[in-house]
């Protein structure tokens, strides 16, 4: 009896070991795909900007003083470019302001064209093109210190923020 106890017992577990391998060409599946996979490369648009610097002011002068500078721009996309420029750090009212390491300020402006009519700044005041298809090039910023101003002698001197969108 003990033999056909052993035997049973045996033949039980070679049945559950059966049971749990998994069955050669038991009908399990693969299924494949792709994945596409990209990104799209923009330009390195840069800008760089010449210094703006006016000829000596003499306090109280009836004549303003101008100058130019040039804005340049390179690896600009063949599209819509805006540069705006911000008021600098030392605003007075309507003009932007170039202080002295005394405190006071002298008075300027930054205007977008040659009739020192069109103001050059933030906004609708930003100076907004197409790029040429060269990516680069230049736009010119006209400085104008208004005459009639009695300041103290010494160096002025500002920063404007310059940014451009693409």
């Amino acid at each position: 009896m003990k033999s056909n106890l052993r035997s049973a017992a045996l033949g039980l577990c070679a049945a559950l070991a059966l049971a749990v391998v998994p069955l050669q060409g038991s009908g399990a599946g693969t299924s494949t795909t792709t994945l596409a996979v990209g990104v799209t490369v923009v330009s390195n648009c840069k800008v760089a900007a010449a210094a703006l610097t006016f000829a000596n002011y003499v306090s109280g002068q009836t004549e303003n003083v101008d100058t130019t500078t040039t804005l340049s721009y390179s690896g600009c996309p063949n599209e819509s470019l805006k540069f705006e420029l911000n008021d600098g750090n030392n605003v007075q009212g309507s003009y932007r302001g170039m202080r002295s390491s005394g405190g006071s300020v002298l008075g300027y402006q930054l205007y977008r064209n040659a009739n020192y009519n069109s103001l050059i700044g933030t906004g609708s005041n930003a100076v907004s093109f197409t790029a040429p298809s060269s990516g680069s090039g230049t736009v010119t910023v006209y400085g104008r210190i208004p005459a009639n101003q009695s300041v103290p002698a010494g160096s002025y001197t500002d920063t404007v923020g310059v940014t451009l969108t693409f």
